[in-house]
């Protein structure tokens, strides 16, 4: 069978990511596989590239889910405040709060945290 290093960084990466795999054992595998030094040089570097960069993404989308559901709590708030004066709920004699500054804010800080989240 024919040596195929997309191949083979794809396997690795998948046995890793998944938890079959510790990353010390692969060049130990790749040693047994009689695959030569540098070969598992820049192997072992490119498993370690997609890893960090699935790490990074995974990250990346966590924190952007976060953003958004502050965003969409500050928003709540805001319509709250609003609802609750002109229904009177919180009672200002003759006057309302139209809190259009955290809606507006809010909405902002939900599609910036969406946006995070969509890695753009």
């Amino acid at each position: 069978m024919e040596y195929n290093r997309a191949k083979t960084i794809d396997f690795f990466f998948d046995e890793i990511n998944s938890g079959n795999m510790e990353f010390s054992d692969m060049r130990k595998r790749l040693e047994k596989g009689n695959v030569e030094d540098d070969e598992i040089k820049v192997v072992v570097k490119q498993v370690d590239k997609q890893l960090q960069r699935f790490a990074q993404n995974k990250s990346n989308q966590e924190l952007g889910k976060n953003i958004m559901f502050g965003g969409l709590f500050i928003s709540f708030i805001g319509l709250f405040i609003t609802i609750a004066t002109f229904t009177g709920i919180i009672d200002f004699g003759n006057y309302f709060i139209l809190a259009y500054g955290p809606v507006g804010a809010g909405l902002i800080i939900t599609f910036q945290g969406r946006s995070r989240m969509n890695g753009k």
